[in-house]
């Protein structure tokens, strides 16, 4: 009896002395560290590959998977560069199932198998409630499907000039903005067009322009436009046949085709307002 009451107290002792516990490992990095394959050093911090195959919780509660040193910001960091993360596989019934899982979480992923009466599969959130979940589709993007789009509106109370005025937009390797018509007297915005990263060998792009004129009217123009790796920063003007800047509650659409990435953009510069502000709006889509 004397004998056992030693041994637990010893036990006692042990684990009230000991701050970080280790598996597989004399060396613990974390409050609770598995080193999964035991290679890790006994002393000093181990490798990237030895911490590959290695399970740590900190003291603040944050776990990691392939690192001794999670994000603080993270409840859960992975650091394989070699495998992914697979989350629950689901047969939904409808996107506002609330039977197969029940009260899901606000923000909830899942991938639903199409086993069930949700015949589309793929990754799905909850965007509603525990109480009422909408279960949300992320559209993957292909070259066939999917859609990207980028927007600005800002405020201006003065007339366009030669320089950007106070806004673009970014899509892919394009970047769209307002600007007057460089080397002219013309006033007024107009629709411009730059790349942001050379593209190596030559690039044609096909554009076909629609500008509708607040009063009425319709105006058609088709043209292509060269970047090479000397211009591709350099803004082209797109309508360059449609003579007449953007008034007031004035649409220009822009369609632009990159036959080589097989990608279609359709880019909306639009101008509205009165007196002395005016709200400018550009809409860019990729597909």
């Amino acid at each position: 009896m004397k004998k056992k009451f030693l041994t637990i107290g010893m036990l006692s002792i042990s684990a009230t002395a000991i701050s970080q516990v280790g598996i597989n490992t004399p060396n613990p990095q974390a409050t609770f560290h598995i080193d999964g394959a035991k290679d890790n050093e006994i002393t000093g911090i181990p490798t990237a590959k030895q911490q590959s195959n290695d399970f740590v919780v900190t003291s603040e509660g944050n776990t990691g998977i392939g690192t001794t040193k999670p994000d603080p910001s993270a409840d859960l960091t992975l650091a394989s560069t070699n495998r992914g993360f697979l989350p629950n596989k689901v047969n939904l019934n409808s996107i506002n199932d609330a039977v197969t899982i029940l009260n899901p979480a606000t923000g909830l992923l899942i991938y639903n198998t199409g086993a069930g009466e949700l015949k589309k599969t793929g990754y799905y959130y909850n965007s509603s409630t525990p109480s009422a979940p909408v279960w949300s589709y992320f559209e993957p993007q292909t070259t066939t499907s999917g859609n990207d789009v980028k927007k600005i509106i800002f405020t201006k109370t003065s007339s366009c000039n030669a320089s950007i005025i106070d806004g673009s937009v970014d899509i892919d390797h394009f970047k769209f903005y307002f600007r007057s018509r460089n080397g002219d007297n013309e006033e007024g915005c107009k629709p411009y067009m730059a790349l942001t990263t050379s593209p190596g060998n030559d690039k044609i792009f096909y554009l076909g322009i629609n500008q509708q004129y607040a009063t009425g009217g319709f105006e058609y123009d088709n043209r292509a436009l060269t970047y090479t790796n000397t211009n591709f920063a350099t803004a082209q003007f797109l309508d360059r046949n449609i003579q007449d800047a953007l008034a007031n509650s004035e649409l220009n659409i822009i369609h632009i085709v990159d036959t080589e990435a097989n990608k279609y953009y359709r880019v909306t510069f639009y101008i509205s307002g009165g007196g002395n502000t005016y709200a400018y709006m550009i809409i860019a889509e990729g597909f």
